[in-house]
């Protein structure tokens, strides 16, 4: 898929990445362990756009988040790895996380003990417009291989 293409229809993740756009929500919107200077993600983007392109972005992340476990595991402090949360207030929230797919988006509202409301929004529900554009010019065939490097989640996007 072209980048003009990609970058028009706001790809994310994988799919943006192999198309040339380097965006991604660790470096780009850091939270928690990524705000420190020495564990940013080494992100790896390609312009070809193809599925060849999908598989090399995906074989070089599984890479970088094995050097990021290590180098997590290998910083943990001493002590607890929970913490306390008052449950009777009111509270709202949002947060974005970079998974596999993509962006990962989590809007959440809880009140008295419950969650009242809760929205997701998948990255496979951002990159499924796009899939028709990376089958144009090829045969009915590649199709199956195509959709599956988009790594799309039927489920992602059933609400």
């Amino acid at each position: 898929m072209n980048r003009h293409v990609a970058r028009d229809l706001a790809v994310v993740g994988p799919v943006a990445r192999a198309s040339g756009i380097n965006l991604d929500t660790r470096r780009d919107h850091p939270y928690g362990w990524y705000c420190r200077n020495e564990s940013q993600p080494k992100i790896p983007f390609i312009h070809y756009g193809d599925v060849l392109a999908r598989a090399r972005i995906r074989i070089e992340e599984a890479a970088e988040s094995a050097r990021l476990i290590q180098q997590t595991l290998a910083a943990l402090p001493e002590g607890e790895l929970t913490s306390q949360f008052d449950f009777t207030r009111s509270s709202a929230g949002h947060s974005a996380v970079e998974s596999p797919r993509g962006e990962l988006f989590y809007w959440v509202e809880a009140s008295e003990g419950r969650i009242r409301r809760c929205h997701v929004k998948s990255p496979s529900f951002q990159n499924w417009p796009a899939l028709p554009f990376a089958v144009v010019g090829n045969i009915i065939a590649d199709f199956p291989l195509i959709n599956k490097s988009f790594n799309l989640s039927y489920s992602g996007c059933d609400r």
